[in-house]
């Protein structure tokens, strides 16, 4: 009865990921927003209580502050492009973004309510919302990206890529896959030794002397050639050596 349960529950979530993933940027970039902005909500009251000592709810020096932060966090979010990043492809740069965001934010609330005093409103708190802030929607972002990539996309076919190229065109090529439901971007192959055993968009980059190891080990299917510049010579080795491989 419970397992029945459990995966009527995964079913469930399942379908409303794939129809996150099948909205439109502007209904996505709004569906986050609100989340955020509900985050920003309780950021502040549980920033409020830990510098208080207690439980502090919906007072007008909290809702001051609160209107506030929500004003000033959606202005550098949008600006600087937050809602530009899809989850199913949120990574370590998106994070770090957010963090940028958030010690910006944090910097202009202890700026504008150290200036302004507030009746009720304790500058320390400037300081301890943009923490909060951040390991909420950190948080929230992490949790959403496993949705939508273990759930959504669990019970489908998606074919295991690897990019041959981990230059510009490389990660144009990885940002367009995140974007799709269809494939799954496992590695980056690339001629250049330097960046061998480095992550680029969180996932590991291989040095081209490997390629065929690392096409087995990890079952690629299909290996794309994200290299504008090579010469019709290189690409036919390529193609020879990906031959052997039954990609």
């Amino acid at each position: 009865m419970l397992d029945r349960a459990i995966v009527q529950a995964r079913s469930w979530v399942g379908g409303l990921s794939a129809s996150l993933l099948n909205a439109g940027r502007t209904e996505k970039a709004l569906l986050v927003g609100l989340v955020d902005s509900i985050c920003c909500f309780f950021a502040v009251l549980l920033s409020f209580s830990v510098r208080l000592g207690y439980w502090q709810l919906a007072t007008p020096s909290v809702m001051i502050f609160y209107f506030a932060a929500q004003v000033t966090f959606l202005t550098i979010f949008l600006y600087f492009g937050v809602y530009d990043s899809i989850f199913r492809f949120h990574g370590s740069r998106g994070l770090a973004k957010l963090a940028r965001c958030c010690a910006m934010l944090g910097v202009v609330l202890t700026l504008s309510f150290g200036i302004v005093t507030v009746a009720g409103v304790p500058r320390t708190v400037s300081i301890i919302f943009p923490l909060v802030f951040f390991a909420f929607i950190a948080l929230q972002r992490v949790l959403a990206r496993w949705a939508l990539l273990e759930l959504a996309d669990g019970g489908t076919d998606r074919k295991r890529v690897l990019i041959y190229g981990a230059g510009s065109a490389g990660r144009q090529l990885a940002y367009s896959l995140g974007h799709g439901s269809d494939f799954m971007l496992v590695g980056f192959v690339d001629d250049d030794v330097s960046l061998s055993a480095r992550l680029l968009e969180d996932v590991p980059v291989f040095h081209s002397d490997h390629m065929e190891q690392q096409i087995s080990r990890l079952h690629v299917d299909i290996v794309f050639l994200a290299m504008p510049g090579l010469g019709r010579r290189a690409r036919s080795d390529i193609v020879r050596r990906l031959h052997g491989t039954g990609v």
